[in-house]
């Protein structure tokens, strides 16, 4: 299923600080009460997130949901 505005993908930037606190999959996913296999697959951009999700993980991971989220950067070539 393709991302859709309400679902748009952040997996690129949930794995970078994920790797960068030194937690597993597996703990960040019981952090927000995910099955690990789900975080996979939305750090590989395989599943949708929502926006409840991806406040817990931005939480979790003690930044701003504009951190990882793609809506707050501009789109390529955009001046």
């Amino acid at each position: 299923m393709p991302p859709t505005k309400n679902t748009r993908q952040h997996g690129p930037a949930i794995r970078a600080l994920r790797e960068k606190d030194g937690l597993s999959v597996e703990e960040l996913a019981a952090r927000v009460d995910m099955h690990p296999q789900s975080l996979r697959n939305v750090e590989l951009e395989r599943r949708p997130i929502s926006h409840v999700k991806l406040n817990l993980l931005a939480r979790a991971l003690r930044v701003d949901t504009a951190a990882i989220s793609r809506e707050s950067t501009p789109a390529r070539g955009a001046a």
